[in-house]
């Protein structure tokens, strides 16, 4: 199937799931530029685009994706990055960026070793540390 045919299949089905569900002002939130090609035609309350990687640079990148990457940041009302060298990247083409990195809370999930009781083993090569 060409690309075409792929996008005009996706808004189709988005088109019947706003007219189902009756939905009018939508928040957008695009992971990928290339979602534009079914969305474009959408009047979103609100448009986010969560930026968190350089999609361009993967191996097989879609041509389009930078073009369209241009018309997504002048559609977004925020743009989210995943790290500070993205947002680097990014924070001079579009005027509402923010970093937001990947990341855990190492002190609350590090409590759950302290309630939990390793078995006893007899296998010498299992470590319990």
């Amino acid at each position: 199937m060409q690309e075409e045919q792929v996008e005009n299949a996706q808004r189709r089905l988005l088109n019947q799931l706003f007219v189902e569900r009756q939905l009018e002002k939508p928040i957008l939130w695009y992971y990928t530029p290339m979602a534009l090609g079914f969305t474009n035609h959408l009047q979103p309350a609100l448009t986010v685009y969560d930026c968190m990687d350089e999609l361009s640079a993967f191996k097989f990148a879609p041509p389009r994706l930078k073009e369209l990457e241009q018309e997504l940041f002048k559609r977004a009302d925020l743009v989210f990055t995943g790290g500070q060298s993205l947002y680097e990247a990014k924070r001079e083409q579009h005027p509402a960026v923010a970093a937001f990195p990947s990341s855990i809370d190492k002190s609350h999930f590090a409590q759950a070793k302290k309630h939990y009781h390793h078995p006893p083993t007899k296998n010498p090569y299992l470590s319990r540390d």
